[in-house]
This record gives structure tokens, sequence and C-alpha cells, in this order.
């Protein structure tokens, strides 16, 4: 995973710029930008609950919101088109145009470069168009589709996101101070993928107890503190343990039965 692109550069930077074949990240003149296969798309916002960017061009003005939803909901993709981008602000409450439904068979990163299956839904009338650029319909559909497969890429590397079966997994260091904060879970989904750990929804206690208990070394949980993840495992447990001291690397235990240590990793915060 291309850890560089997983967090939004400093506000602060004057100028900084990282090449890739596909991707680019900059901040210039404290202004926040990410430019994909060459559209360039502005950070409006992002936080534990999405990520929000705007683009314009000769054929409009755009928002791409990213809503992660919540409780293991599928993530969507909000696509508004505005009268100027220079008007808008955080506090507008704004209607979308169009929205972006993921496949639920294909894991999404900000390395996937095939949005095929992925459906744009017109919000006015319902109609449902194929995102694939070798479709004999391709042209009518409202918004161009390597515009939108940009935005969704741009949306996921500023985001530090990926989605698994639908569902939106988020790097642990992009939110895991937000999630410190919040009272309504103690427990979330997470996944281990290229040595680093993603968060997804929240888990209540009884969700989270089976999890604990299983040999998928994948997962499966993350803790909000050291204090959930004991609770969840009981008194006997493996751990704490920690496999290296960089970046995407989380303490963690590991539920016991006796003498058998089961796989799942039970992550907490520190």
């Amino acid at each position: 995973m291309k850890k560089l692109f997983k967090k939004v550069l400093s506000l602060f930077l004057v100028f900084a710029i990282v090449f890739n074949t596909s991707i680019n990240v900059f901040a210039s003149n404290n202004e926040e930008s990410i430019i994909i296969d060459g559209y360039y798309f502005k950070i409006i916002s992002k936080d534990w609950k999405g990520v929000k960017l705007s683009y314009s061009d000769q054929s409009g003005n755009y928002i791409f919101y990213l809503d992660k939803k919540d409780s293991n909901e599928d993530a969507v993709v909000e696509i508004t088109k505005v009268n100027a981008i220079q008007t808008y602000s955080e506090s507008n409450n704004l209607v979308s145009n169009y929205q972006i439904k993921f496949d639920k068979n294909i894991e999404y990163t900000e390395d996937t470069n095939d949005f095929s299956s992925t459906m744009l839904i017109d919000q006015e009338n319902g109609r449902e168009y194929r995102l694939d650029p070798k479709s004999r319909i391709a042209f009518v559909i409202p918004v161009g589709i390597p515009l939108v497969a940009a935005a969704i890429e741009a949306l996921l590397a500023v985001g530090g996101v990926i989605l698994i079966a639908g569902v939106a997994y988020t790097l642990a260091e992009e939110v895991v101070e937000a999630l410190k904060k919040q009272n309504k879970y103690k427990y979330y989904a997470a996944v281990l993928r290229k040595n680093a750990v993603y968060v997804g929804g929240g888990l209540t206690t009884s969700q989270a107890k089976p999890l604990a208990y299983s040999n998928d070394s994948k997962g499966t949980i993350f803790a909000t503190s050291f204090s959930y993840a004991r609770g969840l495992a009981g008194n006997s447990y493996r751990g704490p343990e920690n496999h290296g001291s960089t970046e995407g690397y989380w303490p963690h235990i590991h539920a016991r039965s006796y003498t058998f240590d089961y796989e799942a990793h039970i992550w907490y915060a520190p």
C-alpha cells in the first residue's frame, strides 16, 4: 500500500510534491489537493465519517463525498453538481444529484483502477448506469466515467480507505483519536492488509465476542482501549504483543481457551 499517499499533506507546507505513475498529492498556498490521472481535486474535508473533494472543469463544478456510513452499512459516494465551487461552504445543505454504489464482490483500494462493475445512480429519475467504459451506451452517462473513476481513487487515497463487501475500512492512524473520544462503541470490526490495520463499523460486545474466539489471523477487532480488549478476551489471553514499531503496527492480544490461543487479533488503542 502506498502509505505515502494515505496522509494528506500538512496545511503548513508551502510546497511539496510526490510522484507516482497515477497519483500526485501536494499542498500549495495553504490549499490541499490531489491529482489522479490528470484530474485535479481540491480537498474540502476529511474525518472519521467521510471525505469530501471538489472538482471543476468546462463540464461543470462537482462535489464528491465518500460517506463511510456506520455500523457496517454500505459506503456510498455522493456526487453533487454546484453552480460555483467558490460559493460552496461546509454549511451548505446539498442534495446529491448522483450516487455511486460499489460491487460487494470486489475489494476496492486506492490501487483499484477497474470500476466497470460500479453503478452510478441518477437520484432524480432512478436510472442506473454501469461505469464500464467499454459499454456501447457509455456516452450517455451524465458524469464522465474517467472523472468518476479518478474521484473514487482520490477519495480512497485521501481518506486512507478500503472497501470490503461494500463496507468502508479506514487506516487506524486516521481515525483512532476520534474513536477514543466517542462513547457509542467500544469495539470495531478490523482487518489487516499489507501490514496495516484498517478499522470498519462499530460492534456491540455481543457481536465482537465471537470474533475474538476465531482463527482469522487477518482480523478482526479494534478496541478503543486495552481494558476493553482485555474485557473481551477475559482473564486468559496471550500478549500484549506488537510485531513492529513503525506506522501500521498496533498492540494487540489474542484470546485463549485453556492452552489454545486463537489467531484473531484484538488490536487496541494505547
